[in-house]
């Protein structure tokens, strides 16, 4: 792994073994780390491989100039948990974001993200447009802006991309929650009052193919997470006496979103 100097912005690519992708991944990074740079933003690419069998992924790190650091053993589970963790040992940057090795990031990433960090908030979070697999847009996506409540109420608000304030967000992540880190970062970082922010502009494209992770949540998923959402119903209600309720826009986006399906199949 090559030694950077320090940047205002990490981005941690965690994969294994998809070289293609990752290359088309690191350009799209690599595309908005200079659209940063005129910004006067400085951008480091970390990739962080998951003890990938063969030196395909090395290969195209060096290629592209990034940062590059093999873990120390494969993780078992094949959820980038455990090496995003790694990754964000290795950052020195004021603020860090994770991306996704089949994922494309839109010109305006780094630069709108840390605008809207720079702006007060400790989490930017970003719209984005969920393709097929060979990037053909299918619908926009704007999440909500992250609250408490809306976590408490069992909704997951903030993407995995979202980029946050280091110091505010280097504690958070936990991999023994598998594909659960995340919304365990988010809900932590919302118990502890962190401001969250939204771009809502697509900023990076989000690719549905068949080996996406999402798609295989089982039982014990499930029960994980309603585990997870109930210990902090039960801190909040602790140390706060009462839970707070779902955001109106929560409500009102569990209303309408399933009278458009249904409008949609007839």
């Amino acid at each position: 792994m090559s030694v950077a100097s320090a940047s205002d912005v990490t981005v941690i690519v965690a994969t294994y073994e998809r070289p293609a992708w990752l290359e088309q991944s690191l350009r799209s990074i690599a595309t908005a780390a200079q659209v940063a740079g005129r910004e006067g933003i400085s951008t480091r690419i970390l990739v962080v491989d998951d003890s990938s069998p063969s030196a395909s992924t090395r290969e195209v790190a060096l290629r592209m100039g990034v940062d590059y650091v093999k873990t120390p053993a494969p993780n078992p589970e094949r959820t980038p948990s455990a090496s995003r963790v790694f990754g964000i040992r290795l950052v020195r940057s004021r603020y860090f974001s994770f991306f996704d090795d089949d994922d494309v990031m839109l010109p305006p990433f780094i630069v709108r993200s840390v605008q809207c960090l720079r702006a007060g908030a400790d989490v930017a979070q970003q719209a984005y447009v969920v393709t097929d697999e060979a990037l053909r847009p299918v619908r926009t996506m704007v999440p909500l802006v992250g609250y408490l409540g809306d976590m408490l109420a069992d909704h997951n608000a903030v993407n995995d991309f979202a980029m946050v304030v280091t110091d505010r967000a280097s504690d958070v992540w936990d991999p023994g929650l598998g594909k659960l880190m995340m919304f365990g970062a988010w809900l932590e970082l919302a118990f502890r009052g962190a401001r969250f922010g939204v771009v809502r502009e697509p900023m990076f494209q989000y690719r549905r193919h068949e080996t996406n992770m999402s798609d295989d949540l089982d039982a014990e998923y499930w029960a994980t997470r309603a585990a997870l959402v109930s210990r902090y119903r039960d801190k909040t209600r602790a140390r706060d006496g009462r839970i707070p309720g779902p955001s109106w826009r929560l409500r009102a986006r569990r209303i309408v979103a399933p009278a458009v399906r249904a409008i949609a199949r007839r």
